[in-house]
């Protein structure tokens, strides 16, 4: 499923000629450039271009946005820079750079808070937002929309009024507060039926969708959506279909309708390929993919999901990269192809560290503009002091009197770098010392970890033996020594020596001493299937030897895992891989369920297994699914 409409909120730029493709525009715009006679019919061209190009080649878009940003310094046109850095944004809004984006977008909000230009503020206010949303700090993204909402309220603009009032709702929908989510798409529909704008009332009921199958209120959603269908017909806007009936397809989905989620999913990918929504078709072909594959139905499976692979390859989308990867070792797992879907899944995991990496980047390069920018308005102020400081030396007559304040004020900055010099060699060595004492720590900790969950185990395993050597020996004697006729009673008997067994071998299961994890897993997914629950398990390529260590413990994160898709999932399907790749041993779970509640507090089952996996300088990662569910990954080194 894709994001819901957030209309003009993410980006009031440009609109294309409605019925012109990409292509036939950047020929136009191209023809115009080579035959601009000025230099604002050039960045003009520039502009339309980056643009246009975003649709086909972001890194064209780029080049086209950095020459419109150089000619616009060149001639020094304040309104033009301000262009420049918001097509630089735009750009890196498409990568997925957000970071960056709101860089660029708070250097051109500089120069238009003194251009006063209330509406290029409210629209870069609005990318601001959207920024933050992406990343996630909904909180922000609110101190940048009330504001431009403030703007249009102050225009009188009433339809630009109404499409904030749709990004706030847009906002609390991702801070998962529905109710307001819902008042503000309620409001902003209200307002746009108000200013007769069909459209857009439409539009702002494709987020209610969006926000009732996000509520799990299906039906609802469903409900809502048939309504919808029947009316966008008449506005011919692929984009709108596009996302409306991306919605559907979920929303069928999650109701197990996979027949029915398939044909919007379908019709999805079509209007996104009719207005070359690049971005769009490698979601929707992954999503159609996965349909597949649910239905069984390999062959139709791999073309979409290697159709979402190229796409979002090409393009940079890291996040739909890595979800169409992880489906096509999905894929490769049911064609029984172990190889290739090992070089999947080690391409998931990397994409996985790469987009980690990204936003660790992004969030340093944040931090360090910030600096510049810090260390830059200090020299200005100080450039300021020492203009003042030479204009009371020009006004003062007294030559050597003048000379004793340079000297004194020399002296002073001596003394202040020596100081500065000494406070930043002492941070540093305190720093140093401080890190060193941090490691020794977590290295202590995880010593004491291992120790704890050691003597957690060895309980455990004298615990089993003894209701299984001595409690359940007494049992079965006990067993032979009561009548035949008492049938209640051995009834009774039997029953509590096989609850007794099933907690010996939970605690500490026989089958993981004498046949290894594996074999193990593989008992414990028989024993935990249900009618509610199908689980899944393969194992392939591993090592000759595993220490009884991380067999334990990859053990009982299995148990966990199980354990909270039987009680808190709602999942039909659990699929479970356990394999060697590169020298690490890795443990990959899925299921179909309703994913996580990020705002909920971590149960005790999920920290311990994470305190088992740090013990042995382990990873561990949980996210959810595109398309609804949970993905667990675990990796703990052999060597």
């Amino acid at each position: 499923m894709r994001a819901p409409i957030i209309c003009a909120i993410i980006c009031i730029c440009f609109l294309s000629t409605f019925g012109q493709t990409p292509d036939s525009l950047i020929r136009v715009y191209k023809i115009q450039l080579a035959n601009a006679k000025s230099d604002s019919q050039k960045l003009n061209s520039f502009t339309q271009l980056s643009w246009e190009y975003g649709f086909l080649s972001l890194d064209s878009a780029m080049f086209f946005a950095e020459q419109e940003m150089t000619l616009a310094k060149k001639i020094n046109s304040p309104y033009w820079i301000s262009m420049g850095f918001n097509d630089l944004s735009i750009v890196a809004i498409r990568k997925g750079n957000y970071n960056e984006a709101i860089n660029y977008l708070m250097e051109s909000l500089k120069i238009r808070k003194q251009l006063k230009d209330n509406a290029l503020l409210a629209s870069t206010y609005s990318k601001i937002a959207n920024c933050y949303v992406q990343l996630g700090d909904h909180k922000q993204a609110l101190q940048y929309l009330f504001p431009a909402l403030k703007i249009y309220v102050k225009l009188n603009d009433k339809e630009n009024q109404a499409t904030l009032l749709g990004g706030l709702g847009f906002a609390f929908l991702s801070m998962k507060d529905y109710s307001q989510a819902e008042s503000y798409f309620e409001k902003s529909s209200l307002l746009h039926s108000q200013n007769g704008n069909e459209y857009m009332y439409w539009l702002m009921q494709v987020n209610l969708v969006n926000l009732y199958s996000e509520k799990r209120d299906f039906l609802k959603a469903l409900n809502l959506g048939m309504k919808i269908e029947k009316v966008i017909a008449k506005i011919e806007d692929p984009s709108t279909n596009a996302t409306l009936y991306g919605n559907m397809g979920y929303v069928y989905r999650q109701m197990k309708n996979n027949a029915m989620g398939l044909s919007y999913y379908l019709k999805a990918n079509n209007e996104a390929k009719s207005i070359y929504d690049s971005a769009g078709i490698a979601t929707y072909s992954q999503n159609i993919g996965n349909t597949y594959l649910d239905l069984n139905n390999l062959n139709a499976a791999y073309p979409y999901i290697n159709e979402s692979v190229k796409i979002s390859s090409k393009l940079g989308l890291y996040e739909e990269e890595k979800n169409a990867r992880y489906s096509l070792a999905k894929y490769y797992i049911l064609k029984g192809r172990s190889e290739s879907a090992i070089s999947e899944i080690d391409l998931f995991v990397s994409l996985s560290d790469t987009i980690a990496k990204r936003k660790n980047i992004e969030a340093a390069q944040e931090l360090a503009t910030r600096y510049e920018t810090e260390l830059k308005q200090n020299k200005i102020k100080a450039l300021s002091s020492e203009n003042k400081i030479k204009q009371l030396e020009i006004e003062n007559k007294d030559a050597s009197l003048s000379l004793a304040r340079r000297n004194n004020v020399l002296l002073i900055l001596i003394v202040i770098v020596i100081g500065v010099l000494a406070f930043i060699i002492v941070s540093r060595q305190k720093i140093a010392s401080q890190l060193k004492l941090s490691k020794a720590l977590s290295e202590e900790q995880r010593r004491g970890l291992a120790s704890v969950i050691s003597a957690q185990e060895n309980e455990r395993r004298q615990i089993a033996r003894d209701l299984h050597d001595s409690i359940g020996q007494q049992l079965a004697a006990l067993k032979l020594s009561i009548n035949e006729s008492n049938t209640k009673g051995a009834e009774l008997l039997n029953s509590t020596i096989v609850e007794v067994r099933q907690i010996s071998h939970q605690m500490m299961p026989v089958t993981l001493e004498r046949q290894g994890l594996a074999a193990a897993i593989r008992e414990l997914v028989e024993n935990s299937t249900t009618s509610l629950l199908k689980i899944n398990f393969d194992c392939f390529n591993l090592p000759a030897s595993i220490s009884a260590e991380k067999q334990l413990t990859m053990f009982r994160a299995t148990q966990e895992i199980i354990s909270n898709a039987l009680k808190h999932s709602s999942a039909s399907d659990l699929n479970i891989q356990l394999y060697l790749s590169s020298n690490n041993l890795i443990l990959f779970a899925e299921d179909n369920g309703k994913g996580v509640d990020e705002n909920l507090k971590e149960g005790m089952g999920l920290l311990n297994m994470k305190t088992r996996v740090n013990a042995l300088e382990g990873e561990f990662r949980r996210e959810n699914r595109v398309e609804g569910g949970c993905v667990i990954t675990i990796i703990i080194p052999c060597g």
